[in-house]
C-alpha cells in the first residue's frame, strides 16, 4: 500500500475495533490488492450463498446486514458503518456467505482480497485474536438471529439488540445436566445452538425415560416457564452443547409482543406431552454426527469410514472429516491437534459448528491414537462407534480404554461396537467375547466392500431401519416365507427381523442367511419332527425332537453372531414377564419361544421356566422399535380373526373316547370338535392377538399385514406350499403401496472434508 494511507482509510482503521493499531509491515501486507468500491443506495454488496472472495472494510456511508431464512422470512441483523468489517465469515470459516449485506446509502468501501487476509493472519497472532472475538461475536448473533426468528417471526433490528443483550451463553460439556426434574424456580428459556441435549422423565425409583432429543434450533426449558412451576423433566447434554439462554423477564415480555409465538410453542409442547403419555419413547436417539473410533491395532478406519459415509450419503447430506482434512479446510495442519485454550481454536470450534449447519450428518474419524483431534471427535458425537477388526484380540486397547474414560463421570452417548468381518456369510462366531470385555449400548457387523451391510448399517444408525415382525401361528407361519419372497421381489430391505414362536424360527433362519427354496425345505423338514407325543404330564408333546431339530438347524450359533439384527420374545412363566433374546444361543431362544404351554414342555433358562411369547406379546413390534431405531415396521399377523368354529352342537361334555371312535369307524358321523392342540393353541394367543390388533399399524410407517390363512390348522404343516404362496400372492401389493413412499428420498451427497459440499 502506497504511503502515506489516505485520509478515509486511516480514519476507517482507526474506527475499527479489529484493524486499530496494524503495524506498517501488517498494513502493507492487508491492502497490497485493496481497492476502494462504491455501492449505491440500495445496491447489494454480499448476496446471501456466494462465494467468500473478499471481506470489505466500511469507508463511509450505512451498510444493512441481513438473513433470509428457509421459509422467506428475512431477519436484519445489524447496520453498519464507518470502519466495520464485513463479509469476513465465510473467509475465516470456509463455505459461502452467510447473510446478505445492502446500502442503505450511498456508500464507499475498502474490499481486501480473501488471499491477502489469510495470508496476514498466518503472520499475524494478535489480530487472529481480534478476528476470533469477532467472528465468535457476530456467529452468535447470527444463530440467535435464526433460532429466536423461527420461534417469534421476523424481528427488528432493535428488538434483536434487546434480545442479544438478555442471552447468556452457556457452555455445557456432554453428560452435564442442564437442569434437573423438580428443580424451583424455572429461570428461563434455552436455545440450543450447537450439540444436542436429552429430554428425561426421572421415575420414583430414579429409573429415566427418554421423551425427546433435541438439536441445534430448538428450545427446551418453556413448560415450567408457562406454567410457572418447577421443571417437568431432566435435561442433559448427549454432546458437548451450546446454548442461548433467555432469561424469564425477556421471555416474558418476547410473549406479550409476539403473541402469536405462543402457538409455536404450544405445538411444540403438545408433541413431547404425547411423548411422554404414550409410553417409552420409540426414538432411541439415533445420532446425527458419529465419531469413529478403532477398537483394534490394523483396523481399515479410513476404508470403513469412507464406506459409511458413502452409505449415509444415500439418504442425507454427509461430511467426513479428520484431523488431515481439517487442516487443510481451515488451511492450518497442526488446527485439529491445538489444545484447549489455544486462540486458533476459536476458530477450529466455530467452523465445525459451521460444518454442522450445512450438513445433516457428520463423520468424525478419530485418529489411531489419543490426541486433542479424537477428544474433539469424540465429544462432538452423538454416538460413538467402535470399530475393531474380529480376527484381532477382543481385549479394549489402550485408545479404547482412554476414550471410554471420557465418561467416567456423568452421562455418556450412545456407544456401539462394529466388528469388520472377513467376506462370506451371514454370521460370525467370536462376538460374545468382544462384548463381554466392554458396555455398549448396540453391536453391528460389517464388512468391507459389501455395500448391502454398510446400507443397513446407516439406516440403523439414522433411525430408518427397516424392521419385519412375524407372528405366532403354527403352521400358518409359514406364511411368513412369502412376506420374505415378496420383499425380495420388491427389493424392500430387511434390516432388522424378530418375532414369536413360529415367527421366531422363520426369523431366525432367514437371519442365519437361508432364504427362498431352501428356507422352505428346512422349514418343512424340520417342523415335521416337532412331533413326538409323550405321556401328557407336563405337555402333550415331549420335546425331544424339537431340540435336537433346532440344535441341528441352528448349530452353536449365538444371535449376536448373526450379521442381520435379530431377536425373539419368549414369556418366563415363573416371573410372568415378559423376555426379548437378543443374546446367547439362537436355538435355545427358538426352543423357548415356540414352547407353547401343554403342548410342548417350557424350557428351563437361569432358574426360571420359559414358554411361547405368544401369550404376552404375538408381534413384538414394541420390541423392534429399540433395534431399528424406531424405523419403518412390517407387522405380519398370521392368526385369524375367527378361527375353531363350533361347526355343530356338541354340548358342553364330550368323551374323548367317542371323538376318537368317530375318527377310527368309517361307518359312525366324524364329531367335528377341535383338537387339544388347537384348543390349546389358541387359548395361549387370544388375549395377546386381542390387544395388540387395536395398536398394530396405528404408528406411521408400520405396515400391519394380515395375512387370509385361517383356512389353515394350526398343525397343518404338510400345507407348506399352499401356505407360502397364500402369503406371498396376499402381501405382495400391500407392501408395494406400503414402500412407494420410502423410495421418495433427496439424493443427497457426501463429501470428505469440504466446507462447500
Amino acid at each position: 500500500m502506497p504511503e502515506p494511507v489516505p485520509a478515509p482509510w486511516a480514519e476507517a482503521l482507526a474506527a475499527s475495533p479489529v484493524l486499530r493499531d496494524l503495524g506498517g509491515a501488517s498494513l502493507a501486507r492487508l491492502f497490497a490488492s485493496a481497492r476502494e468500491e462504491k455501492v449505491a443506495a440500495g445496491q447489494i454488496l454480499l448476496e446471501q450463498g456466494g462465494p467468500a472472495d473478499a471481506l470489505y472494510v466500511v469507508l463511509s456511508g450505512r451498510l444493512e446486514v441481513a438473513l433470509q431464512g428457509s421459509a422467506g422470512d428475512r431477519v436484519t441483523l445489524n447496520e453498519v458503518a464507518m470502519g466495520a468489517i464485513v463479509g469476513e465469515l465465510a473467509i475465516l470459516l470456509g463455505g459461502r456467505r452467510s447473510s446478505t449485506v445492502r446500502a442503505l446509502e450511498a456508500s464507499l468501501v475498502l474490499r481486501v482480497p480473501a488471499d491477502d487476509v489469510k495470508r496476514l493472519l498466518d503472520q499475524d497472532g494478535p489480530l487472529v485474536e481480534r478476528f476470533n472475538a469477532l467472528v465468535q461475536a457476530r456467529l452468535q448473533r447470527l444463530q440467535l438471529a435464526s433460532y429466536v426468528s423461527d420461534l417469534f417471526g421476523p424481528l427488528r433490528r432493535e428488538v434483536l439488540d434487546e434480545i442479544e443483550c438478555e442471552v447468556e451463553w452457556v457452555s455445557l460439556p456432554t453428560g452435564e445436566v442442564l437442569f434437573r426434574q423438580g428443580d424451583d424456580p424455572a429461570d428461563g428459556i434455552y436455545i440450543v445452538a450447537g450439540g444436542r441435549v436429552r429430554v428425561a422423565l426421572e421415575g420414583p425409583d430414579g429409573a429415566q425415560r427418554h421423551i425427546a432429543d433435541v438439536g441445534r434450533g430448538e428450545s427446551v426449558g418453556e413448560m415450567a416457564l408457562l406454567s410457572d412451576g418447577v421443571r417437568s423433566a431432566t435435561v442433559y447434554a448427549v454432546r458437548d452443547s451450546e446454548l442461548a439462554r433467555l432469561s424469564r423477564g425477556a421471555f416474558d415480555r418476547l410473549m406479550a409482543r409476539y403473541p402469536g409465538a405462543m402457538f409455536q410453542i404450544a405445538r411444540l409442547l403438545v408433541v413431547r406431552l404425547e411423548s411422554a403419555t404414550r409410553g417409552p419413547s420409540r426414538d432411541t436417539g439415533h445420532g446425527r454426527s458419529f465419531a469413529i473410533v478403532p477398537a483394534s491395532a490394523g483396523v481399515p478406519l479410513a476404508d470403513f469410514t469412507a464406506e459409511l459415509s458413502a452409505a449415509l450419503g444415500g439418504h442425507e447430506e454427509t461430511l467426513w472429516i479428520n484431523a488431515e482434512n481439517v487442516g487443510a479446510a481451515l488451511g492450518r495442519p497442526d488446527v485439529a491437534q491445538l489444545a484447549d485454550g489455544d486462540p486458533g481454536c476459536i476458530l477450529l470450534t466455530q467452523w465445525l459448528l459451521e460444518q454442522e449447519n450445512s450438513h445433516s450428518v457428520i463423520v468424525y474419524e478419530a485418529d489411531p491414537q489419543w490426541s486433542a483431534w479424537t477428544r474433539r471427535a469424540v465429544r462432538h458425537a452423538d454416538h460413538v462407534l467402535f470399530v475393531g477388526d474380529a480376527r484381532a484380540d477382543p481385549e479394549p486397547a489402550a485408545l479404547e480404554r482412554r476414550v471410554q474414560a471420557e465418561w467416567d463421570v456423568g452421562r455418556v452417548p450412545r456407544r456401539s461396537l462394529v466388528l469388520v468381518q472377513p467376506g462370506g456369510g451371514r454370521a460370525f462366531s467370536g462376538t460374545a467375547r468382544w462384548l463381554s470385555e466392554r458396555e455398549v449400548d448396540g453391536y453391528f457387523h460389517a464388512r468391507l466392500g459389501e455395500s448391502e451391510d454398510f446400507a443397513r448399517l446407516a439406516r440403523l444408525l439414522t433411525g430408518r431401519g427397516i424392521g419385519l415382525v412375524l407372528g405366532g401361528g403354527g403352521a400358518r407361519g409359514f406364511a411368513h416365507i412369502g412376506v420374505l419372497l415378496a420383499m425380495r421381489e420388491l427389493g424392500i430391505p430387511i434390516d432388522a427381523i424378530g418375532g414369536t414362536s413360529m415367527g421366531a424360527l422363520v426369523a431366525g433362519l432367514y437371519a442365519l442367511g437361508h432364504e427362498g427354496d431352501v428356507l422352505i425345505e428346512l422349514c418343512r423338514r424340520h417342523t415335521r419332527k416337532l412331533l413326538d407325543p409323550t405321556l401328557p404330564m407336563v405337555s402333550l408333546l415331549g420335546g425331544h425332537r424339537a431340540g435336537r431339530s433346532f440344535r441341528e438347524v441352528f448349530g452353536s450359533w449365538s444371535i449376536e453372531d448373526l450379521a442381520l439384527p435379530y431377536f425373539c420374545v419368549s414369556t418366563n412363566l415363573t416371573r410372568a414377564e415378559e423376555v426379548e433374546h437378543r443374546r446367547g444361543s439362537l436355538a435355545h431362544a427358538v426352543r423357548a419361544s415356540i414352547s407353547l404351554p401343554g403342548i410342548l414342555p417350557p424350557v428351563a433358562h437361569e432358574g426360571d421356566l420359559l414358554i411361547d411369547g405368544g401369550l404376552l406379546n404375538n408381534i413384538p413390534v414394541d420390541r423392534m422399535a429399540g433395534v431399528t431405531g424406531g424405523g419403518p415396521v412390517v407387522a405380519v399377523d398370521v392368526s385369524p380373526d375367527v378361527d375353531l368354529r363350533a361347526e355343530v352342537d356338541v354340548g358342553s361334555e364330550l368323551s374323548g373316547w367317542r371323538v376318537l371312535w368317530s375318527r377310527l369307524n368309517p361307518f359312525v358321523d366324524r364329531i367335528p370338535a377341535p383338537s387339544i392342540l388347537s384348543v390349546l393353541g389358541r387359548s395361549a394367543v387370544v388375549g395377546s392377538i386381542l390387544s395388540q390388533r387395536q395398536r398394530l399399524g396405528a404408528t406411521a410407517g408400520e405396515l400391519y399385514l394380515p395375512l387370509p390363512v385361517g383356512d389353515w390348522g394350526l398343525l397343518e404343516f404338510k400345507a407348506i406350499d399352499r401356505i407360502v404362496e397364500a402369503g406371498l400372492e396376499s402381501s405382495r401389493e400391500p407392501l408395494r403401496a406400503w414402500a412407494e413412499p420410502l423410495r421418495l428420498r433427496s439424493s443427497a451427497r457426501s463429501g470428505r472434508g469440504s466446507a462447500t459440499s
